[in-house]
């Protein structure tokens, strides 16, 4: 019944006209029976009228029915456009209450907030027309130095804008947020709105501020362990060699001998940590990883007159990216491979094979290995298993999105030495649009 009537309503205009042709017909049949013909009524209405009458009013009655056509489709035109901006608008709303941040739209003449989504509603104390009013509780517009105004910006500049201001919610708090301005053209290309997208980064600043005292704090303690501790031990090393030179009894010298090691040990860490101590600020950049690994062999060469490293490079120019600090990661493993080898001629194999996605380098020894259970306890960040040559190299290859495994030289027999794999993934390629993107007709 409902469809009935609906299609009633929109056929309306065209049932109106063809029932204005009949009353047309019917009033003509009428005056033509009482002033014109001398003839019976029924002739005139459809029996035998006059043929010049016929015409005239077919020529009316089709001139109505056409207009009713025309009009009934022009309304179910107009009904269509108002039905999908209706959709358009809903869906438009939804979008805009479906944002987690507050939004809302401001007209830039008087700062009045035209249009708010339901996060604002919920966030902002909406009791006054103006921007300033809701955000900050104040009676004029924001103004430098200490909270610019976004909307003035964004419409001087005709284009988007991001600051940052202190605002209250409704229990009366300060919340720092991260306001973005947009502006909004109308037809004539005049700013006449300014779409303003809140984003609340308290948690966020919070943990920047965090973050930013510890790293100064990381800092203040590297100064110190670098320069402070080190003077300190520079000074126990003369002392203790000293007292090593000056003294006849067998026992002093040889817990001379001992302090002597103990604080080398400690100066090669902290030379080793000062070494990184620029691994968050160095950029990353195209880098030899044949030239790290070159290094990485004369310096152990050098220090080492007991070890032969055996090299395997598929390519004697591989470049990743990453910085100059990976000759040290490099340098960590092969250390550690020479360190705790107990053998007097010690032997190293370095292999470096392009795999799908990335290089592998690997750094194996034929030392006497290590167990299962160290393996994965090794690489733990939470955990440290004397000095820092490992954690260190883990550390640099994180940044640069390489990963260290840990296996057995030969597989099955953990106690024919270790090997460590570092795969270095391939950069992002990113995809090049056709050379060529129009067909010949």
């Amino acid at each position: 019944m409902l469809r009935e009537i609906v299609l009633f309503k929109e056929k309306r205009p065209l049932y109106l006209a063809i029932f204005a042709a009949v009353v047309l017909w019917l009033m003509d049949s009428v005056i033509d029976f009482y002033f014109v013909y001398d003839k019976q009524f029924t002739d005139l209405l459809f029996l035998s009228p006059p043929p010049h009458e016929v015409w005239m009013r077919l020529v009316a009655a089709m001139i109505l029915v056409g207009s009713g056509i025309f009009t009934s489709s022009l309304i179910d035109k107009l009904e269509s456009v108002q039905e999908e901006a209706d959709w358009e608008r809903h869906f438009l709303l939804n979008v805009i209450d479906s944002l987690k941040h507050p939004f809302y739209v401001v007209d830039p003449s008087t700062h009045e907030v035209l249009k708010a989504n339901e996060a604002a509603l919920k966030s902002l104390p909406l009791n006054g027309q103006k921007c300033y009013e809701v955000t900050h509780g104040q009676s004029e517009p924001c103004q430098a130095p200490y909270h610019d105004c976004p909307v003035e910006t964004a419409v001087n500049t005709r284009d988007s804008y991001t600051t940052h201001h202190l605002h209250f919610d409704k229990e009366g708090q300060t919340r720092f947020i991260e306001v973005r301005a947009n502006p909004i053209e109308d037809l004539d290309g005049n700013v006449s709105a300014v779409a303003v997208n809140m984003v609340d980064i308290t948690d966020v600043n919070r943990v920047k501020q965090a973050l930013e005292i510890s790293s100064d704090y990381s800092m203040f303690y590297m100064d110190l362990l670098t320069h402070d501790f080190r003077n300190k031990l520079q000074s126990c090393l003369l002392l203790t060699e000293m007292m090593e030179e000056n003294t006849d009894n067998s026992q002093i010298t040889k817990a001379c001998e001992g302090t002597l090691d103990q604080l080398k040990e400690m100066s090669d860490m902290i030379s080793k940590l000062s070494l990184t101590k620029s691994l968050g600020q160095s950029p990353i950049r195209e880098t030899s990883l044949t030239g790290a690994i070159d290094w990485s062999i004369e310096q152990i060469q050098r220090e080492f007159d007991d070890v032969r490293i055996i090299s395997d490079f598929e390519d004697r120019e591989v470049t990743i990216l990453a910085d100059e600090h990976l000759k040290y990661l490099i340098y960590n493993l092969m250390e550690n491979a020479a360190e705790h080898n107990p053998k007097p001629i010690k032997r190293i194999w370095i292999t470096l094979k392009r795999k799908e996605s990335g290089w592998e380098l690997s750094i194996a020894d034929d030392g006497p290995g290590i167990d299962d259970t160290r393996k994965a306890e090794l690489l733990n960040p939470e955990r440290r298993f004397g000095g820092v040559g490992v954690h260190q190299a883990q550390h640099i290859a994180k940044k640069y999105g390489a990963s260290i495994e840990i296996c057995n030289r030969v597989r099955g027999l953990p106690g024919k030495g270790s090997e460590f794999k570092v795969f270095f993934p391939f950069e992002p390629e990113t995809k090049k649009p056709p050379a060529n993107i129009f067909l010949s007709l």
